[in-house]
């Protein structure tokens, strides 16, 4: 509850390996989609946030680039309501 700017870090390696395999540590037993999305959700809407960013999506597990699709329409979602 303060009143200062904040900035937040999203590593993606918080998902599950069936959700996102593209990182570099793979936990199990992580967050899908949708709970990531609702936990990332108030913290985008609020009006201290200055950015955002994204960290560990490993491209060269994507080589199709499903998964930085998905990752996009997710964020795109978030960052839009």
């Amino acid at each position: 509850e303060g009143s200062a700017p904040v900035w937040l870090h999203l590593d993606l390696d918080v998902l599950d390996p069936r959700a996102l395999p593209a990182v570099t540590y793979p936990e199990p037993d992580g967050l899908d989609w949708h709970d990531l999305a609702a936990l990332v959700e108030p913290l985008a809407r609020s009006e201290r946030l200055l950015g955002l960013s994204v960290a560990d999506f490993n491209a060269d597990e994507d080589p199709d680039g499903r998964h930085a699709r998905h990752l996009v329409e997710v964020l795109s979602t978030v960052l839009a309501s």
